[in-house]
């Protein structure tokens, strides 16, 4: 899976921001802000991953056991989902 094209982010004063562009605008106008555990796990998604992928990635990056890290990311990918937002 992969962030679709059109969907931007952009980070400023350490909260990331993203937003859709281009035809991903026909299926999502607004604004996503981020958490830094969502910011990374949007960041992970900028190339094509999967979920075990990104729920170890989160792991090693964190201090934070596999059962919570995979929910996040679990709850995470479900919220870009209902946007349109993953390939």
């Amino acid at each position: 899976m992969k962030l679709k094209t059109g969907f931007i982010t952009h980070t400023l004063q350490g909260q990331q921001m993203m937003v859709a562009a281009g035809p991903a605008a026909k299926v999502f106008r607004g604004v996503v802000r981020s958490n830094e555990t969502a910011a990374f796990i949007i960041d992970c998604l900028k190339t094509e991953t999967t979920e075990p992928e990104i729920t170890a990635k989160l792991c090693a990056e964190y201090d934070v056991s596999h059962e919570r890290a995979a929910a996040g990311v679990s709850r995470v990918l479900e919220q870009l989902r209902e946007i349109g937002a993953i390939e």
